[in-house]
């Protein structure tokens, strides 16, 4: 398992990620700035989390695995489609399937805090939909 200040750390990406994401939409900073800062969180959330999170998942049944794998593969593609989506020049589509994406992150959220009562992974999808927010917003 990660330890209780390595949890800690893995909060403050989302919302770093956010705030760039901001920075960069409304004040005209460069946009490959914000591309070489998200593309090692994307690698954090995906293959490392990915190979983390089953290295240490022990006895956890497979719907666990599996929801772990798709949360990864959401934050991600989340993290990615964002770099995406400024280079794009604000693309109704791609600002489609970052709702979907957005839907999907809110049901695991609530999934995670209702039914397994992991408040960790319960912010962390929240601090997710905080990026979703910042792409709908500018």
């Amino acid at each position: 398992m990660m330890s209780i200040s390595s949890q800690k750390g893995i909060y403050l990406i989302p919302v770093e990620i956010s705030v760039a994401l901001f920075l960069s939409a409304k004040l005209g900073l460069p946009a490959i700035i914000y591309l070489i800062a998200v593309v090692p969180a994307a690698l954090i959330f995906f293959p490392l989390g990915l190979a983390s999170g089953l290295k240490n998942s022990g006895n956890a049944s497979q719907t666990d695995k599996l929801l772990a794998v798709l949360s990864g593969i959401l934050f991600a593609s989340v993290i990615c489609l964002s770099a995406v989506y400024l280079f794009s020049d604000g693309n109704r589509n791609l600002k489609t399937v970052l709702e979907l994406f957005g839907l999907g992150i809110l049901g695991l959220g609530i999934y995670f805090h209702a039914v397994r009562k992991d408040t960790y992974k319960f912010v962390l999808h929240y601090c997710f939909l905080c990026i979703i927010s910042v792409i709908m917003a500018v």
